[in-house]
């Protein structure tokens, strides 16, 4: 049986808090990102649950973004390198792509 992991803050009296959130609340979202993810329905305990949620929803639009912006970085930077200034391919670069990293084939897109 799975468990959704809430917050483990509340709103208590004498908090000190930035924008109505505990600082703890993020690294929290962090902490319980890839757990909460397999869940379709979460059950709202508190208003740190609700941050709680935002922060993941945050999360998930952030890790999409960095994973093109990586890609798309490491594209660009590779084209420099894999090719003369001529635009003919620097077969020192080129034959790498045969090879096997750690004995495993990576399949193309």
């Amino acid at each position: 049986m799975y468990c959704i992991y809430h917050s483990s803050l509340v709103d208590d009296e004498g908090v000190t808090k930035a924008c109505r959130c505990q600082t703890d609340n993020v690294d929290g979202a962090i902490t319980f990102f890839r757990a909460n993810g397999f869940f379709k329905n979460f059950d709202i305990k508190s208003s740190t649950d609700e941050l709680l949620i935002y922060l993941t929803f945050y999360i998930n639009l952030a890790l999409k973004r960095l994973e093109f912006q990586v890609c798309s970085q490491t594209s660009g930077r590779l084209l420099g390198v894999a090719y003369r200034p001529n635009g003919t391919p620097n077969k020192w670069w080129i034959a790498f792509a045969q090879r096997k990293f750690m004995n495993i084939i990576v399949p193309q897109h």
